[in-house]
């Protein structure tokens, strides 16, 4: 950006903080290692500064400090920098290495400057627009033999590979669809829901809108409860609370909705049992 930004507001307008920290926040500890209070710095307080002084104008002081801002580990010191990367950086190619496990969900490894040789390789499926889904896939992977079902992931990333997606599924009566959470089924969703429903494909999806939209079945979570539950972030962060400072939370209530009128279509008979554990059901 500093080189190819198109004003030289933006091209100016660059910063870089590389501080101690994990996925889930700041602080001055990352696993076992302590690097001590002097890595502590108040992240908040200057991003304010910087949006006063890049947004609104105010001069205060952010115009004369150096724009990159380094924690230096090992020697635990702060350096300021006149430019990222470093010009004096040397650059080090460093290998992951893993035995063929690190896709698995108990899978460990290790990282040198060694390349690897004889070593198993690893595989890992995903849609690069919406690399969480793998995740989805390793488990369905993994139970599929408990049920003796065989699992076959076709990734796609738009319309027209949805089309084909179908075109490949294999015929008979017991071939169903499972359709992980990502943004291209979200955006294609009476697509996808139509062409099950003239390929007679039973279909489960992850969220309530596609059955409501006439797919089968959805078992997923509660986005609103999501969104109900931000608005206590939110009024935590208005009142003081620092956003580092707070949990990251899991989704708590899931729902199952069935859409009777699609099974019917189908031809399915949907077990009372399941109709009795079904948090919604349209009929």
């Amino acid at each position: 950006m500093k080189e190819h930004g198109g004003t030289e507001a933006a091209r100016n307008g660059q910063r870089v903080l590389v501080i101690v920290g994990g996925h889930a926040g700041f602080g001055q500890k990352i696993g076992e290692v302590d690097f001590g209070k002097q890595s502590l710095i108040d992240v908040d307080d200057l991003q304010l500064r910087w949006y006063d002084y890049l947004l609104k104008g105010i001069h205060n002081g952010m115009e004369s400090e150096k724009p990159v801002k380094i924690f230096v580990m090992g020697v635990n010191k702060w350096r300021e920098e006149d430019s990222w990367p470093l010009a004096r950086a040397r650059s080090t190619k460093y290998y992951l290495h893993s035995g063929g496990k690190a896709a698995s969900l108990t899978g460990g490894g290790s990282i040198s400057t060694e390349a690897p040789r004889a070593e198993p390789s690893d595989r890992y499926t995903y849609d690069p627009g919406n690399p969480a889904a793998g995740g989805y896939l390793k488990l369905i992977e993994k139970s599929g033999p408990s049920f003796n079902v065989q699992v076959s992931a076709v990734p796609v990333s738009s319309g027209a590979e949805i089309d084909r997606a179908f075109e490949i599924l294999p015929e008979g009566q017991n071939v169903g669809l499972i359709l992980l959470p990502c943004p291209v089924g979200a955006n294609n969703r009476d697509r996808i829901i139509g062409l099950a429903a003239r390929r007679r494909l039973p279909a489960v999806y992850p969220f309530r809108y596609h059955v409501i939209s006439g797919g089968l079945v959805s078992y997923g979570v509660d986005n609103v409860d999501l969104y109900r539950r931000a608005a206590s972030y939110v009024d935590r962060i208005l009142k003081g609370e620092k956003p580092a400072d707070m949990p990251v939370q899991a989704p708590t209530k899931y729902e199952l909705v069935i859409n009777l009128a699609t099974a019917k279509a189908l031809g399915l008979d949907v077990p009372p049992s399941l109709l009795a554990r079904a948090d919604e059901v349209i009929e």
